[in-house]
C-alpha cells in the first residue's frame, strides 16, 4: 500500500508537465499559421501593386538603356569640360571702376565721437533753456503775485509858524512823543521821586547809614536791575556807565516806544496825564512854556499834540532827532545823584584809576551861512 502511494505522488507532476507543453505547443502552432495567413495577405498586395510588363516592351526599355550608356562616355565628358574651361578663359574680365568714397562717410569712428558731442552739447543747451524757462516762470509768478506798485499819496504840508524868542521867565515842561507814546515831565518827577527812594531803600538794606554813603558798584548795578528799573518800562534807562575814576552816580534816560501803550489819541485826551500837563503850563500865561522831543517816525503824533498845544494857546517849541542818532542823542539825563535829604551817595572807586586823556580840540574852518542862532525854517 505504501509503495503505490508513492508511485502516484511521482506521476503527477510529469502529467503537469506535459498539459504544460501541449499547451504552449498549441499556442506557438497558433501564431505560426497567423503568421501566415499575414504574410500572404501582404505578399498578394505588393505582386498587385507591381506593374507587368510584356517581352515586348522590356526588350524596348532594355535597348533604351543601353543607348543612354553609349552616350555617357567619360571620356567625351572630359573633353567637354576641358573646352568650357578654354572658353571661360578666353571670355575677359570685367574690372568695374572703383567708386569714390567721401573721406568724412569713410571716417565712421570720428563721424560718431563728433554726433556723441553734439548730443552732450544739445543736452547741456537743453537744461541752459530748461533752467531759463523755470526763472521765467518764477518771475511771472511773482509778478503776479506781487501788488502793483501804488503811488503814495502827496506828503502833508505842515507850515511851520515863525520862530520867536523864549519868555523873559520861562517855566518850560518837556513832553518825549514816540511812535506809539507820549511821555510827560511827570515822568521825570515819578522818576526823580523813585530814584531817592530807592537809593535810600538799597542803603538800608545794605547796612549803610551816616552822612557819606559808599556803594559798590556791581551790587548798586544789580540792586538798580532788580528794584528800580522794571518800573519804567516805557523808558531806556542807562545807569551802567559808571567811570572806575569818579564816584558820581549818573543816569541817562531816553524815552522808547512802549509795547502795551493805548491808542496815541487815548493818551492825549482830556484826563490823561498829558492834557494835565497842558492845563499846568496854560496857567503859568505867557511864561508857560511847553517844548516836544519828537523821535524818528512819530511826526504825525507830534501834529496830533500839537494842535491840543495849540488850543489852548500855549507857547510850543519842538526839536526833532535825525534817524540813526537815536541811540547816541539822549531825551533827556539826570545827572548828579549826590546828595538826598542831607546823604550823600557815592561809588568806591579805584584811587590810583585815572581818566583817559581828552583829544585835542581843532578849529572848524568851514563857513556858516544862515541865520544867527536857532530857528525853524
Amino acid at each position: 500500500m505504501g509503495k503505490k502511494s508513492a508511485h502516484s505522488e511521482e506521476e503527477l507532476p510529469f502529467a503537469a508537465l506535459m498539459d504544460v507543453m501541449t499547451n504552449v505547443v498549441g499556442v506557438l502552432i497558433i501564431v505560426l499559421v497567423m503568421t501566415g495567413i499575414t504574410l500572404a495577405q501582404v505578399a498578394k498586395k505588393v505582386i498587385a501593386q507591381i506593374e507587368i510588363v510584356s517581352k515586348d516592351d522590356f526588350e524596348k526599355i532594355k535597348k533604351e538603356a543601353q543607348s543612354v550608356k553609349q552616350q555617357i562616355d567619360p571620356e567625351k565628358i572630359k573633353e567637354q569640360l576641358r573646352k568650357i574651361e578654354q572658353q571661360m578663359k578666353a571670355i575677359p574680365k570685367i574690372e568695374r571702376a572703383p567708386v569714390k568714397v567721401d573721406q568724412k562717410l569713410a571716417d565712421l569712428g570720428s563721424m560718431k565721437a563728433k554726433i556723441e558731442e553734439a548730443k552732450k552739447e544739445r543736452d547741456k543747451q537743453k537744461e541752459q533753456v530748461n533752467t531759463y524757462l523755470t526763472k521765467i516762470d518764477e518771475l511771472k509768478n511773482r509778478l503776479d503775485t506781487k501788488p502793483r506798485y501804488v503811488p503814495p499819496p502827496p506828503p502833508d504840508m505842515l507850515k511851520m509858524p515863525n520862530p520867536r524868542p523864549l519868555p523873559a521867565k520861562p517855566v518850560v515842561r518837556h513832553v518825549w512823543i514816540t511812535n506809539n507814546s507820549v511821555i510827560t515831565s511827570y515822568a521825570e518827577k515819578k522818576f526823580t521821586q523813585e530814584l531817592h527812594s530807592t537809593f535810600k531803600q538799597a542803603a538800608r538794606e545794605m547796612g549803610l547809614s551816616g552822612p557819606k554813603v559808599e556803594f559798590d558798584t556791581q551790587q548798586l548795578a544789580d540792586y538798580m536791575n532788580k528794584n528800580f528799573y522794571p518800573k519804567f518800562k516805557d523808558l531806556s534807562i542807562n545807569g551802567h556807565n559808571w567811570s572806575p575814576w569818579h564816584g558820581g552816580i549818573t543816569f541817562i534816560a531816553r524815552a522808547k516806544d512802549a509795547p502795551d501803550a493805548p491808542p496815541f489819541e487815548n493818551q492825549i485826551k482830556m484826563g490823561s496825564p498829558f492834557y494835565n500837563l497842558m492845563k499846568e503850563v496854560s496857567s503859568e500865561g505867557d511864561n508857560g512854556v511847553i517844548f516836544f522831543h519828537v523821535a524818528p517816525g512819530a511826526l504825525e503824533n507830534y501834529v496830533k499834540a500839537r494842535e491840543v498845544a495849540d488850543r489852548m494857546k500855549i507857547n510850543v517849541g519842538w526839536d526833532m532827532e535825525m534817524e540813526g542818532t537815536r541811540e547816541s542823542g539822549d531825551l533827556w539825563n539826570f545827572f548828579g545823584v549826590e546828595k538826598i535829604d542831607g546823604v550823600a551817595y557815592y561809588r568806591k572807586v579805584d584811587p590810583n584809576a585815572t581818566p583817559p586823556p581828552q583829544p585835542k580840540a581843532t578849529p572848524d574852518t568851514r563857513l556858516i551861512k544862515g541865520h544867527t542862532g536857532k530857528t525853524l525854517d
